[in-house]
C-alpha cells in the first residue's frame, strides 16, 4: 500500500492580500448611482406638495385641509 490514498483537497483560490484595495467594478458604481438617483427622485417627489402647499391653496382656492 502507499503511504497516502486519500486524495488532496482541492486548491484554493488566491484572494487579495489584506493591504492592497481591490478593484471597484464599473457595473457596481453604475447601480449605485442608479439607486441614489432613484432614491433622490422619489424624495423630491413626495416632498413637493408640502413645499408648494401655499401656492397650490391659492392657485385652488382651498383651505390646508382640503
Amino acid at each position: 500500500m502507499s503511504a497516502s490514498n486519500t486524495p488532496s483537497a482541492a486548491p484554493q483560490p488566491q484572494s487579495a492580500p489584506a493591504g492592497q484595495p481591490q478593484k471597484i467594478q464599473p457595473l457596481y458604481v453604475l447601480a449605485w448611482f442608479l439607486c441614489a438617483l432613484f432614491y433622490f427622485y422619489q424624495y423630491a417627489i413626495r416632498s413637493a406638495p408640502g413645499i408648494m402647499q401655499d401656492e397650490l391653496t391659492q392657485a385652488w382656492g382651498n383651505s390646508h385641509l382640503g
